[in-house]
């Protein structure tokens, strides 16, 4: 009989062992799985949004807003703090324009920090296969990318109840670049060329 108690005793034990390592991470990565899920919809049915933001890097702090549209698929993004300055993103192409020096520059996307905005808003696979952190009142997404053959580290933090997209930090060389959004906005409507990469110089 002593015998007989040792055995379920082992059997018990490894049962559990069984558990702990094979049905908890199948668990987690379903759970994980399900809020990526949740994250690219919450993306995919954003139709306009605005904020405004904080950015902080090795260059300081500056201050603007963010506009963005799912029907034509750019971004705008308005740095007013310190200096008057406009980037108007597609998914190739981008255009920069210092309103204060009236200098309009035109540079691709792709393999640079412009492209890390629109993996993030417009790709729907971005968030899959990334490690998500699940605090009580935060969801924080994080991913390794690779832009001009170099590994950055991208962090993204949620609110959660409701799910509002709240900083972006970038890991560089020198720390983190980091945007803060404040007081997001899905309720805003666009005029036909808000988004326009056209020269403004020649308007």
């Amino acid at each position: 009989m002593c015998l007989l108690r040792i055995s379920k005793k082992k059997l018990i034990f490894l049962l559990f062992f069984l558990f702990i390592v094979f049905l908890l991470p199948n668990q987690s990565n379903g759970n994980q799985t399900i809020i990526s899920s949740k994250i690219s919809n919450y993306f995919f049915k954003i139709n306009n949004f605005t904020s405004k933001f904080i950015q902080s890097d090795s260059d300081g702090i500056q201050e603007g807003n963010i506009y963005l549209s799912n029907k034509v698929k750019r971004i705008k993004i308005h740095y007013n703090e310190p200096s008057n300055i406009i980037f108007v993103l597609k998914n190739n192409k981008a255009m920069y324009f210092n309103v204060d020096l009236e200098e309009v520059e035109y540079f691709n996307t792709k393999n640079s920090i412009a492209d890390i905005f629109f993996k993030v808003f417009y790709d729907e696979e971005f968030f899959y296969n990334s490690a998500i952190i699940e605090k009580k009142n935060t969801i924080e997404i994080k991913k390794n990318i690779i832009i001009n053959e170099e590994e950055k580290e991208i962090l993204i933090f949620f609110e959660k109840n409701p799910l509002i997209i709240k900083q972006i930090k970038i890991k560089e060389n020198e720390g983190y670049r980091v945007m803060t959004f404040i007081n997001p906005n899905f309720n805003i409507s666009f005029k036909k060329n808000f988004f326009s990469i056209a020269n403004p110089l020649l308007n």
